[in-house]
């Protein structure tokens, strides 16, 4: 049973944050950054979700009955951020940022942090660490049967987030190898799908709230409500 639940933990993450997509928003919210600053800005945006993702694996629950949310109503209002940045990622521009914006006489940190005020949201929060990846980590979370179980479940999601990072640090390097229209074609793609996901969220919260309006939910939802169940 813990093999099991390790393994489907693990699947889910990275189903959901899926390293590889996140590689077309980052190369736009980078852009104009020299190497030094592109690494630290991808520290602080993978240690950002990190973090976020690792309180809710451990205080998820009580972190929602402190601010008085249930989960249906974070699926909903998450999946409508998640569907309007997949709709700007299908018109091509997922972040605004003004790239031409750069402070002389800071260091690669504080260019870094300059940065990344203006895209930690969505890159850091909802793109790395939206609804979809904290419903799983905080349904985890609860699920885990003692505080070894979490451990090992946080060791999973660091490593998860440590593949993110190196694809980050890479991600200039896969749009050479690519191009741009490689990378264009794959942003509009990505947004697609995360129009998918955002209007299978917001349906699954609206079905959770109000059961008689959604009485049923396709395969591919019910392992969106409970990525355990899935393969």
């Amino acid at each position: 049973m813990e093999i099991a639940f390790i393994r489907n933990f693990l699947l889910a993450m990275i189903a959901i944050v899926n390293p590889l997509g996140k590689i077309p928003i980052w190369v736009e919210a980078s852009e104009g950054c020299d190497r030094p600053v592109r690494s630290r800005l991808a520290l602080l945006v993978t240690g950002t979700a990190t973090l976020l993702l690792l309180a809710f694996l451990f205080f998820g629950q009580a972190i929602l009955d402190f601010l008085g949310l249930d989960i249906p109503s974070f699926r909903v209002g998450g999946g409508i951020i998640i569907l309007l940045i997949g709709i700007d990622m299908l018109r091509g521009r997922a972040v605004d940022v003004d790239t031409s914006k750069r402070e002389k006489g800071d260091d690669a940190l504080d260019q870094a942090k300059a940065r990344f005020r203006d895209i930690v949201v969505p890159v850091a929060v909802p793109i790395l660490a939206g609804p979809g990846s904290i419903t799983t980590v905080l349904l985890f979370g609860i699920r885990a049967e003692d505080w070894s179980q979490r451990l090992m479940l946080g060791g999973l999601l660091v490593a998860v987030m440590i593949v993110v990072l190196i694809l980050l640090l890479l991600g200039q390097q896969i749009q050479e190898l690519l191009g741009s229209l490689a990378l264009n074609v794959q942003t509009r793609i990505w947004g697609l799908l995360l129009t998918a996901i955002a209007a299978q969220l917001i349906l699954v919260g609206l079905g959770e709230s109000f059961p008689a309006w959604l009485e049923s939910t396709s395969p591919l939802t019910d392992d969106l409500v409970d990525p355990a169940r899935a393969p």
